[in-house]
């Protein structure tokens, strides 16, 4: 990467005129154009890398993820099936592959590539909370718990960790844990939905 995004584009412009043959400047200005919100752009260099060097697997991902975000799950789907076949030991490949199949609900298989994902990387916070979240919503709240503790153990800063927590908390009745975590995530400048909190304060009788 070679600095912030906005400066980074026309850095690499210049790097793919002088070797227009090179896929990673594409797939990197990509990464840029994609950080700036310009992902037809995004879409287009990588591309244009897959073509130039289709046997590298960051591409497809990157890909893959504009694709997830579209909706366009069976691209994304086919993209991070081919990453995987090209690095099969890169975690953020079953992440991704994950949410696409827990966007088309198939929840089992979406908990088994988070599982992966966290084999290859045992600290990937993000996936803990991701596998966590499915879990809460198939009402494995012991489950969702567990994951939820060891992503807040990892990045014990995160708002977001505690605020999945207090979410499973809640749906379980343990409402002053459910209050202290809301607590601990405002404190870091969370917002919490209104409903929830209203939702907390009905079933509590009070703000514990």
């Amino acid at each position: 990467m070679m600095g912030r995004p906005d400066s980074a584009v026309p850095d690499y412009s210049r790097a793919i005129e002088l070797k227009p043959g090179q896929a990673i400047w594409h797939c990197e200005r990509g990464i840029s154009l994609k950080e700036l919100g310009k992902n037809n752009e995004a879409m287009e260099d990588y591309n244009k890398s897959i073509e130039l060097n289709p046997m590298s697997s960051t591409p497809y991902v990157n890909r893959g993820i504009i694709y997830s975000e579209k909706d366009q799950l069976d691209k994304a789907l086919s993209d991070f099936n081919r990453a995987i076949e090209l690095a099969p030991s890169a975690a953020n490949s079953y992440y991704n592959r994950a949410i696409v199949y827990h966007k088309k609900g198939e929840t089992a298989t979406a908990i088994a590539d988070f599982t992966k994902a966290i084999e290859l990387k045992p600290n990937y916070a993000r996936a803990i909370m991701g596998r966590g979240s499915i879990y809460r919503s198939t009402k494995e709240f012991d489950k969702a718990l567990s994951d939820f503790n060891s992503a807040l153990d990892l990045n014990p800063q995160d708002p977001a960790g505690y605020a999945e927590r207090a979410q499973t908390y809640f749906l379980k009745g343990e409402y002053k844990k459910a209050w202290d975590d809301v607590h601990k995530a405002q404190g870091m400048g969370l917002q919490f939905n209104s409903e929830f909190i209203k939702g907390l304060k009905d079933s509590s009788g009070s703000e514990l």
